[in-house]
């Protein structure tokens, strides 16, 4: 079971990481990166609450503290994203000349979002493990 849980969390991880280069990058593929974060985080503390009969509490305690912290981090800059990404171009559209809305993407950041990852990648290595070789 321990193992199965490993695999798991290693992949959601490394789902998690190869979109941290990708996080701060402006528009589109900045929103889709924290998107697709906090989905894999999502997905790594429902696979906790599964195993959590099966594997010893304290060990899942740091992990689960961690995927909390990036969670919460990952939330408002998700909601920041669609507000710049959706509503404002919406708001733009609907009342054009009204509001002078062209340097409010300017301020769109994901520096929250950034700000507990190299926590979380400490927390986690002991859980991420290779994936099986195929035969």
């Amino acid at each position: 079971m321990a193992e199965a849980l490993a695999y798991i969390t290693g992949h959601l991880t490394d789902a998690i990481l190869a979109d941290v280069p990708h996080a701060n990058l402006p528009g589109t593929p900045g929103v889709e990166a924290v998107h697709r974060m906090r989905g894999a985080v999502r997905r790594a503390r429902s696979a906790l609450s599964v195993f959590r009969p099966a594997v010893e509490a304290s060990a899942l305690a740091t992990i689960d503290t961690g995927l909390r912290t990036l969670g919460h981090q990952l939330g408002p800059t998700r909601d920041w994203d669609v507000f710049v990404e959706e509503t404002l171009p919406a708001i733009r559209e609907a009342l054009p000349g009204v509001f002078d809305l062209a340097a409010w993407p300017a301020l769109a950041t994901h520096a929250k979002a950034c700000e507990a990852l190299p926590v979380f990648q400490e927390i986690s290595q002991p859980f991420h493990v290779a994936a099986p070789a195929e035969s």
